[in-house]
């Protein structure tokens, strides 16, 4: 997956959860606040990770950090001076997602005038996979199409939460690794309008038969083990 394509996930999803666009700034110590992200595997600082903080559901002014630099240093850190606001903050391998390390994002994240807001993230975790088909109400398979995954709080997981996005091969199917186990993930289509509920991640199983040429809530037979 290309540079461009991570930003076209967090993007797309802006999109959907946001509506206006406000211009991005340095903020001072009386009117924004500082984030101090650390990233890390197995307690061991994680260097080049991409950081992304967008403006979050809650909050209308559609900030996005997606130019560089937002890569982390060799300590594993990123830090970025941004307005008060509300924000998610993402992490994610800098070209791709999900291939080594699991993609995590915090939802919803107060900064409020002068504050410091430390957001840590420990990438060695338990992980499951999601896979499935895209295809038109008639079966037609879809391909070379964007599928992106979020998990949520919808059924009382915990932050952080999973992500990730991959694109259907020729006959329509999709594989997403490196998901954090979660009972609620939220599947976009954005090239076919498709939302798509309710598909859970378990550590160490695969969750496939996510159909996605119906709407709704996900109806397969649950995990099964890698």
């Amino acid at each position: 997956m290309k540079r461009l394509h991570l930003w076209g996930l967090v993007l797309g999803v802006s999109l959907l959860l946001i509506t206006a666009l406000a211009p991005a700034g340095s903020a001072g110590a009386q009117s924004g606040a500082r984030f101090r992200v650390s990233v890390y595997y197995q307690g061991r600082p994680i260097p080049d990770m991409a950081i992304i903080i967008n403006s979050s559901a809650s909050d209308p002014r559609g900030y996005i950090n997606s130019a560089a630099p937002n890569r982390t240093a060799a300590d594993g850190g990123y830090i970025l001076d941004l307005p008060s606001g509300t924000y998610d903050v993402h992490v994610a391998e800098a070209t791709t997602n999900n291939q080594t390390y699991p993609s995590q994002v915090h939802y919803e994240v107060p900064a409020r005038p002068g504050a410091v807001i430390d957001v840590v993230f420990e990438l060695a975790m338990p992980t499951g996979v999601m896979q499935g088909q895209v295809a038109l109400p008639n079966g037609q398979w879809v391909a070379n199409t964007k599928v992106e995954v979020f998990g949520t709080w919808a059924r009382g997981d915990g932050a952080p939460f999973g992500w990730g996005d991959t694109y259907t091969n020729e006959a329509g199917w999709f594989t997403i690794r490196n998901l954090k186990p979660n009972q609620y993930y939220v599947v976009f289509v954005p090239a076919l309008g498709i939302r798509f509920d309710g598909v859970p991640i378990a550590a160490g199983a695969v969750t496939g038969d996510v159909a996605l040429w119906r709407s709704g809530f996900y109806a397969g037979a649950g995990p099964r083990a890698a």
